[in-house]
């Protein structure tokens, strides 16, 4: 599974460059496969290496008309906002081990 990240736009994530005053860096992607439970699993086992500091990582996915959803990884927990009903298979069936709901 390689990513591919263009300098002119084309791009599976982008980190959202805004400073809130917050310890939270907002994760969009543009591709289902980094909702598989692996990514969202490092990402959770790194933000506990930051106490205080959070991510979210929310489907932003072109030419959809999706109402917003995403992850939340907190203090090691995963907080899961997915709505299943709009995600293809095998996406609307991924479940992360631990997790709770939004």
């Amino acid at each position: 599974m390689g990513k591919f990240i263009d300098p002119f736009g084309k791009k599976d994530f982008w980190v959202v460059d805004e400073d809130l005053g917050v310890a939270l860096v907002e994760v969009e992607i543009t591709t289902l496969d980094l909702l598989d439970p692996p990514v969202i699993y490092a990402l959770r086992d790194m933000v506990r290496e930051y106490p205080g500091f959070a991510i979210t990582v929310s489907v932003a996915l072109p030419g959809t008309n999706w109402p917003g959803m995403g992850i939340a990884l907190v203090q090691g927990e995963i907080v899961d906002g997915l709505k299943r009903s709009f995600l293809p298979l095998p996406y609307c069936n991924l479940h992360y081990l631990g997790s709770r709901p939004e």
